[in-house]
């Protein structure tokens, strides 16, 4: 009887303290989904980040060395090509491999090198809300279904200046940036994957990254 490969749905937020969560004891902030996740599956007591910059944090995420093995000391910043990834098939039991979002790898620039095989078969790369490389989904997304809005927030300014009033932190809920993670996420799961082959999908939300907003 061959063996059965699990479907990974790997959730990741942005500089959140694991104390910020109700499941971890919090009384003032309510994260009810978080909380169900736990509940219904594990609770780490013990488990620590190796590094608190966001992007030596994550990278490391996709292999088995810690940050200064491999010289990631900052963001954004590229890996070493010869590292095992466990994205990809031969690595880990999942057979198709997505990647959403807020992920600093490769360098976010819109020069920024080709990605290398790192396992992953869909990749939709959005570093931040107010980036202004012509990759940003997000950017690309917003100007389809949105485009007044996209218009009004682009208007001053990408970048820094994007995170000013009227800027991408002040957009309604149907077209926030975080929204739209996992709006693209849940749609990959309901329509886009092949429901034959198992699946790593790693969604990478923004929030609650600093500036600290909401819709």
């Amino acid at each position: 009887m061959a063996q059965q490969r699990p479907n990974i749905l790997f959730i990741c937020t942005d500089q959140q303290r694991y104390d910020s969560l109700g499941c971890y004891g919090n009384e003032y902030v309510q994260t009810p989904t978080i909380d169900r996740l736990a509940a219904e599956g594990v609770l780490f007591e013990r488990c620590y980040v190796q590094n608190p910059v966001c992007g030596p944090s994550r990278q490391p995420g996709d292999g088995p060395l810690r940050p200064q093995s491999w010289a990631v000391r900052q963001r954004p910043s590229p890996c070493p090509s010869t590292s095992r990834c466990w994205a990809r098939p031969s690595t880990m039991a999942a057979t198709t491999a997505v990647w959403w979002a807020r992920c600093t790898w490769p360098p976010a620039t819109a020069d920024a090198p080709k990605r290398r095989d790192d396992g992953f078969s869909f990749y939709q790369w959005a570093h931040d809300p107010s980036h202004g490389s012509p990759e940003n989904q997000y950017h690309r997304w917003l100007k389809t279904h949105h485009p007044d809005l996209y218009a009004a927030a682009s208007s001053q300014g990408l970048g820094r200046a994007g995170h000013d009033p009227v800027g991408f932190d002040t957009m309604p809920t149907e077209a926030h940036y975080s929204h739209w993670v996992g709006d693209q996420s849940v749609e990959f799961l309901e329509n886009a994957r092949d429901p034959e082959k198992p699946f790593f999908l790693w969604v990478n939300f923004y929030d609650p990254h600093h500036p600290f907003v909401a819709p």
